[in-house]
This record gives structure tokens, sequence and C-alpha cells, in this order.
């Protein structure tokens, strides 16, 4: 098997391990996006179920896009392969320890960054949704919890952003939720570092190029999970975790690169004026704020690029433990 296609490094291998190991269980009748997803999703994840690949959503158009994958890196039931999910994220075998896999992870810190490598295409470019062929509002981005405020798309892809100079690329998980049928609104607030370039381009009175990549390396969403330094790239983290470049390829609108094998890819760009309600959003202590949503920034999407039979990953927060607690806790005892 080609580097790229290992299961670390390409999400559609990771699918098809988690079912080697005997960790998905795949739905082929229809779900409804609108709450029963989400709540087959916290039932999976409170009782440590198998990963649930939801293969047709009401909602879907003719060629099937998309399919979800549930919890995609939350615990197991298997006490011998407890954190198989996670192991699986950066290679190693699924009944690696939690001591093995933050110790990968130490050890990716220590070693020399490996910038990416960029090709000319990848499967994410397999298929192409312009303007007038796509409506956010109609494809089955889940209503997860009852009270949230809206369809969040956006809870296990990563947003690409960098910053004016080029110097600085930045990937980074932030929830974000449809808007209207080309627009997303998402949270970005100090001191993320997607606020810092967002406030960069301010500076420069334009509107902040941006992607957002769904289904990307399960190694990249570790390290687009990890609070590194300002400055540093985790591309080339992943590099030095993963022991070689990681392969992206240039967005069609913009300047701005993404692992070439995604799933899913969003591209446009995040205004510096324009802002809409975002918000409530079930969180992860299990708890959803009452009260008036907050005003956050809204994303253009220009363009939707993705492979053939895209999945989705959705996680969906709750209370104690899923992939929010369980990432976000690892990512911030490796890097301290």
């Amino acid at each position: 098997m080609p580097a790229q296609n290992l299961p670390h490094l390409d999400f559609r291998s990771y699918v098809e391990a988690l079912k080697a190991d005997g960790d998905i269980v795949e739905i082929n009748e229809e779900c409804d996006p609108n709450l029963e997803i989400g709540a087959i999703i916290r039932k999976v994840v409170e009782s440590n179920e198998r990963a649930p690949l939801f293969n047709k959503l009401k909602g879907q158009d003719e060629n099937g896009f998309w399919r979800i994958l549930g919890a995609p890196n939350s615990l197991r039931a298997d006490p011998k392969q407890k954190f198989g999910r996670l192991a699986r994220h950066l290679g190693l075998p699924p009944t690696s320890s939690m001591r093995d896999i933050l110790g990968k992870m130490v050890a990716a810190k220590a070693a020399a960054p490996i910038p990416p490598q960029s090709v000319e295409t990848g499967p994410c470019k397999e298929c192409y949704l312009r303007p007038g062929q796509f409506d956010l509002t109609k494809l089955p981005a889940p209503l997860l919890h009852k009270a949230d405020g809206g369809k969040y798309i956006q809870t296990y892809g990563m947003h690409v952003v960098q910053s004016p100079d080029g110097k600085w690329t930045n990937w980074s998980i932030a929830r974000a939720m449809v808007h209207d049928q080309n627009h997303l609104c998402g949270l970005i607030i100090e001191p993320q570092h997607l606020w810092q370039i967002h406030q960069m381009w301010k500076k420069e009175g334009k509107d902040m190029p941006w992607a957002l990549a769904f289904g990307v390396p399960p190694a990249a969403i570790m390290a687009a999970s990890m609070p590194l330094p300002g400055g540093c790239s985790e591309a080339e983290y992943v590099g030095s975790l993963v022991g070689l470049p990681l392969e992206v390829v240039k967005c069609e609108t913009n300047e701005l690169h993404v692992p070439a094998n995604s799933e899913i890819v969003f591209e446009g760009s995040c205004s510096i004026t324009e802002t809409a309600p975002e918000g409530p959003f079930g969180e992860m202590h299990g708890y959803v704020f009452p009260g008036e949503a907050h005003s956050s920034p809204i994303f253009k999407v220009e363009l939707i690029t993705h492979r053939h039979h895209a999945i989705l990953p959705v996680s969906n927060c709750g209370r104690l433990t899923d992939e929010t607690v369980g990432s976000t806790l690892l990512t911030l005892m490796a890097i301290s």
C-alpha cells in the first residue's frame, strides 16, 4: 500500500481499517440528519459502541453526497482496544495504550519538521460543485441537538487559513453551522490562531482566503486540534509525526493548499465585516447555554470539491467522554 494511503494518512483507508477492526457498523436504512443521527452518535459515544457509518441520508443528492461517519475518534468497549480509534489516527496498532499514543506525539514534537509536498491533483478533486450547483441548506448537514442554533456541518473538519504574507499556514478545528445556501457562520474567538490570522487580514482590509477540509488524514486532524505555538505549521508537525511529507493540493479559488485526499473541501473566504448569529450549541459538558446567539463571522463557500461517495465525519458533543475532550486533553499533554 502506498504510504499516502495508510489509515493515518487517508481518511477513506482509516474507515476501511476500522471495518477490519470490527469497529464500524454500516447503516443502510435511510436516517434523518435532523436529530436522529445526532441521537445515534451520542448513544454510540456513551456506550463505547462501534462507530456508525450512515450510508443513506435524507437529503442526499442523486449521487449520494454525502455519507456520515459518527464518533470518528471516541472510545471502544473492548478494554484491549479502548483507544483503538485514537491509535489508528497516529498509525499505531489499535491495541496501543495511552502511554504509547502520548509517546508518539511527544516524539514528533522533538523531531525535525517535514514540510508537506504539493501535488498536481488528488482524490479531493474527483467531483466539483460550483455556484448554483449546491445549496448548503438542502444538503444533509446534521442538527445534532434540539436546542442547537442551526445545522452544525463542521465538527470534525479543519479550517485552513494563511497569514497575508504567506509565512504562516494554520490548520485548526472550530465549529461552524450552515447559514444559508452558500454561507457558513462559525466561531472565531480570541486567542485562537484562526482569530489571529483573521485580524491580520482585517488590518489589510481584505476578506480572509479560507478553506474547510472534511475527512482529512486522521494524523492531520490530530495536529489541527493541537495548540501548537503561533507561527508553527500543523502540516510540518504531521510530517514529523508520520516521518514523511503529507501530500497537499492547491485550491481552485485561492492560493491555499489542503490535504490531497480530503473527502470534502469547501473553498472561499471569511468576511472581515459581515457577521451573523451563531449558536447556541450543545457543548462538551452536556449542556446548552441558554440565551442569545453570538455574532460570528460569515464564511462564503465559492466551490465544493469532493471524492466520489464522500464521507463527512461528525463529532457530537455531550457528556464526557467524546472526541472533544479526548483529543484536547491528549494534545495539551503532548505539548506541555
